[in-house]
């Protein structure tokens, strides 16, 4: 059984709908991905310790997101004070010029006034009206100018806290491929020959193709409705969409960030693992008897044929390295998106033919 961890506090306060401010959003997933350092050694001694590990690293890689939202939103705001602050500043030293001369003029002036002794008295209750809306709007200035500097001062701190992160991210996918690697238990089902499925994988030209030649397993776990993507990434390109030089695939071709967790979308039996000539490491899902579920691009893959994965298991990582942490900050303070430069692609197809996964995964 799995053993509780101290991620699902930390996840829930990155996930908290009451957001604050952007400042209070980065500065809660920063000391979340602080306190995730002592979540790599709680999974370590975790009685199932993948699902424990794989729990980490989706709780580290939805950390990071957090906070380089935090810090787009962070510079947004910031900018958006130092404009107002422009704008304010103006406008109160027009203000304050006007005091000024008011200040310097004798005080038998300024009980005369050209309409008479009423407006006199007229100018003197505008004149009072007006200083605690002065005061009010001074105290407005001075908590912008106060949040502008927290916002400042979380944004210069954020390349170590990315580092950090970073780190302890790296750290966990490491131990998942140790802990994968260390797997005991019985044996997967031999449904193909191994030597049989490498020959066809270097010889084939299509994942189709390939795809084609795997006889379905009558044992199969029964298919469900829409399942989650198998990897947090956006939509590139879509079934049947041509690319820049005019090729149209049958699947789905998502970005990802480098390094991300891929996950089984729901139970099904492991037909083909490992590379496939012209699509690096290719996973073959078979969720039901007479569908397949084919994930190409993968970095490093952790399943084997035969194998039975439930919903959720760790499939493997795509590949690439994230970027440098000051990289990173300087993204968010151009405003840029999450880094994505890598790609998975996905294609269903169904009694051997291609199928839009847009039935069947929550696009």
């Amino acid at each position: 059984m799995r053993r509780p961890l101290l991620l699902a506090t930390l996840l829930a306060l990155l996930a908290c709908g009451a957001r604050a401010g952007p400042a209070e959003d980065a500065e809660a997933a920063a000391a979340a991905l602080l306190e995730m350092a002592a979540g790599l050694e709680m999974a370590e001694e975790a009685g199932d310790r993948i699902a424990a590990l794989t729990e980490l690293v989706r709780a580290y890689e939805r950390g990071l997101s957090a906070f380089r939202e935090g810090l787009r939103e962070s510079a947004a705001r910031e900018r958006a004070l130092a404009v107002r602050a422009d704008r304010d500043r103006a406008r109160m030293e027009r203000v304050l010029a006007a005091l000024a001369r008011v200040e310097a003029t004798p005080e038998p002036l300024l009980l005369l006034h050209p309409e008479g002794p009423e407006a006199t008295v007229r100018a003197g209750m505008l004149l009072g009206a007006a200083v605690p809306a002065l005061r009010a709007e001074a105290d407005a200035l001075a908590a912008e100018a106060r949040e502008a500097r927290r916002l400042r001062r979380l944004r210069e701190g954020a390349a170590a806290v990315l580092e950090e992160g970073l780190a302890g991210a790296r750290a966990a996918r490491e131990a998942l491929a140790t802990a994968v690697a260390d797997r005991t238990g019985p044996p997967p089902r031999l449904l193909d020959d191994p030597a049989r499925l490498a020959e066809l994988a270097g010889a084939v030209e299509t994942l189709g193709a390939f795809a084609g030649t795997l006889a379905p397993d009558p044992d199969a776990p029964a298919a469900a409705g829409p399942r989650p993507l198998p990897v947090a990434g956006t939509v590139l390109r879509a079934a049947g969409e041509p690319d820049a030089a005019g090729a149209i695939r049958p699947g789905v071709i998502l970005a990802t960030a480098p390094g991300a967790l891929v996950e089984a979308p729901g139970p099904a039996t492991v037909r083909y693992a490992g590379p496939l000539t012209g699509y690096e490491n290719v996973i073959v899902l078979e969720p039901a008897a007479n569908r397949l579920t084919v994930l190409a691009g993968l970095g490093r893959v952790y399943v084997r044929p035969g194998q039975v994965v439930a919903a959720g298991d760790a499939l493997g990582l795509m590949g690439g390295r994230a970027g440098s942490p000051a990289a990173m900050v300087e993204d968010a303070d151009r405003g840029a998106g999450e880094e994505r430069s890598e790609t998975l692609y996905i294609e269903t197809r169904v009694d051997g033919a291609p199928a839009d996964p847009a039935g069947w995964f929550a696009l």
